[in-house]
């Protein structure tokens, strides 16, 4: 049947009458890299048969195409193909596509058409560059020690204790790379660290550290007891305090110091610091001058501020010992056969001062309420109690004892 088709096609071509329309065209760019690939489409419009072919020349293969066909219902039709070439070197390929077709009338055309690509070799990428150096680096108005040298990445300034800003300079040795972290930054008094990052056309980094040591102003220093401790200037070095608290400042050698403040308690917090950095809040009295250490305990979400500076009346019989809560050392006194201690302080929610029962074990507190000695007459009256109740018991055994006996008399008569 496929040979009669054909035979059929070949016969009207053979003919040579009608009219027909055919083209090629080159898909992919008109200039492409030797080695690469492109795509050839080949489309026939406006006819019912038709028989192409598609030749190419130059450095390519794969790029060769037959066909003979035709619609299925005898009427106009469409059809596209596509063709995958590929270069094989540089120079021109030129692609040829001839053959005939036929419509659904009857009339006959060649098909002659072409198209060219340039084959070129890829260029060489130039690879991208690796510099990721400064050709130089500064802080406005200071020297950085040591002086600066594009391999040295670690640099100090040193800063007056008024000095809150400075201005990082940078510039790169490659034009290609990029710079960040330079420009102006906050600086704070002690150590501050800046990074100047330079980050190469390739995408290699590296990362230049200005230390900026900001002078310490003359510290205000306070003794307690044989030690000398410092006040803290900067309210971000403070211990933080709960909500019962708020931000204040205290005036101490003509200095506003950071400082909080209790509605309730009424106690102004202040932090001190000792010789090896370690800071807590202090009780600040400015009238007295005085200082004391300012530690809260939680239970229960009960906060209690121990404290023991007043005149106590200690409860009979308990003696003071010393014990640990969490990991701090607390006074409290304890009284023989009793398994609770007793603590006396602050409710820092309402500002007043209480005893407090204290259990060890569980780490527990509740208000303690003081045991009262019975009165003389609870005594007398308690004395009372026994002896008419041992008064009564020997009545009862008196009475039973003489009905026995009379019932005893009675059974012998």
């Amino acid at each position: 049947m496929k040979r009669i088709l054909y035979g059929l096609i070949a016969l009207s071509f053979f003919m040579g009458i009608g009219k027909v329309e055919a083209r090629a065209n080159v898909t992919a760019t008109s200039k492409v890299y030797a080695g690469n690939t492109f795509k050839t489409s080949i489309s026939v419009r406006d006819a019912s048969m038709w028989e192409v072919h598609l030749s190419s020349s130059g450095p390519v293969k794969g790029c060769s195409f037959d066909d003979i066909n035709y619609t299925s219902d005898g009427n106009n039709g469409s059809k596209n193909y596509s063709v995958t070439c590929t270069t094989t070197g540089t120079g021109t390929i030129t692609l040829k596509l001839t053959g005939k077709t036929i419509d659904a009338n009857g009339n006959q055309t060649g098909v002659s058409d072409s198209a060219t690509v340039q084959v070129v070799e890829r260029p060489k990428e130039t690879p991208k560059s690796s510099v990721n150096t400064l050709d130089n680096l500064w802080v406005e108005g200071v020297s950085l020690d040591p002086t600066f040298n594009k391999d040295t990445t670690e640099y100090n300034v040193e800063l007056e204790a008024d000095v809150t800003k400075i201005k990082i300079g940078a510039t790169k040795s490659d034009s290609k790379s990029s710079i960040s972290g330079d420009g102006e930054k906050s600086v704070s008094e002690g150590m501050n660290s800046f990074n100047v990052v330079v980050t190469a056309e390739n995408g290699s980094k590296r990362t230049y550290t200005i230390k900026a040591r900001v002078k310490e102003k003359e510290p205000i220093h306070v003794t307690i007891g044989n030690d000398t401790l410092s006040v803290v200037r900067k309210r971000e070095d403070l211990k933080k305090l709960g909500e019962l608290y708020t931000e204040t400042t205290v005036k101490m050698n003509e200095e506003e110091i950071p400082a909080y403040h209790g509605e309730k308690t009424g106690f102004t917090i202040i932090g001190l610091k000792d010789a090896d950095g370690n800071i807590q809040n202090y009780i600040y009295d400015e009238v007295k001058n005085t200082y004391t250490l300012y530690e809260e305990y939680t239970f229960q979400k009960v906060s209690i501020f121990i404290n023991y500076t007043q005149q106590l009346q200690i409860p009979k019989d308990y003696k003071k010992e010393t014990i640990e809560i969490g990991e701090k050392k607390v006074e409290a006194y304890k009284r023989e056969g009793k398994e609770f201690y007793l603590i006396y302080g602050m409710n820092t929610e309402t500002g007043e001062y209480a005893w407090y029962s204290y259990d060890k074990k569980e780490g527990t507190i509740q208000r303690y309420i003081e045991e009262k000695e019975a009165s003389s007459f609870d005594k007398y009256a308690k004395v009372l109690f026994i002896a008419v109740a041992a008064f009564f018991s020997l009545f009862l055994a008196i009475i039973g004892a003489l009905l026995i006996k009379i019932k005893h008399l009675k059974g012998t008569n």
